[in-house]
């Protein structure tokens, strides 16, 4: 199993029409978002304004989970979904998508034949949690919203702090054990598929 600690200064921040957005992960490493050459992308957004419109994406799906705040999410083709802390929407990207509220809120974004998955919760401080892996995957994300764990899966048990990423690839283990260090809100966003 190989692991990557990205730490809150390696992160890109950049405006769009309702509030920023930030980019945690891209693949591949030399993809652009504004080109539409990744396979997935994983970054974390701040909605600002009271009514928005999400940029279309054709060939892309989408899913979005609430961190903090609500919004309600009205599709061009899928309906209207309200959204509170850790629900989640999946969406095509090629639809017009209109946002009412303010809110930040962790997005995955995958093209091709990637797949994904996305579940949050919390932890409390000095708890033992696990994160049981039900799929096959190639990558699990572990994104600290809120406080600080450690993830003992080296000899030197990883501490991954407020706002860093914790990455996993080649998984050989279906349970990922962590501790709160802090009281804390965690985000795991799940990844299978091959670049073609």
């Amino acid at each position: 199993m190989k692991s990557t600690h990205l730490r809150s200064d390696s992160f890109s921040t950049d405006l769009w029409s309702g509030g920023t957005t930030t980019q945690l992960f891209i693949y591949p490493e030399h993809a652009h978002l504004k080109n539409r050459d990744f396979d997935f992308r994983i970054s974390v957004a701040t909605v600002t304004v009271d009514e928005s419109i999400f940029t279309v994406l054709p060939g892309v799906e989408r899913k979005l989970m609430v961190l903090t705040g609500k919004i309600t999410l009205l599709h061009e083709r899928q309906g209207t979904k309200e959204l509170h802390k850790f629900d989640v929407d999946h969406f095509t990207g090629d639809q017009k998508t209109r946002a009412l509220g303010k809110c930040t809120d962790f997005n995955l974004m995958t093209r091709g034949t990637f797949t994904s998955n996305l579940r949050g919760g919390e932890i409390n401080k000095g708890s033992k949690g696990r994160y049981t892996i039900a799929v096959p995957l190639d990558w699990l994300f572990i994104y600290v919203h809120v406080g600080e764990i450690t993830i003992p899966i080296t000899e030197a048990p990883q501490r991954i702090r407020q706002g860093e990423l914790f990455i996993l690839r080649e998984l050989n283990a279906k349970i990922i054990d962590f501790e709160g260090i802090e009281q804390s809100e965690l985000i795991f966003a799940e990844i299978a598929g091959k670049a073609t």
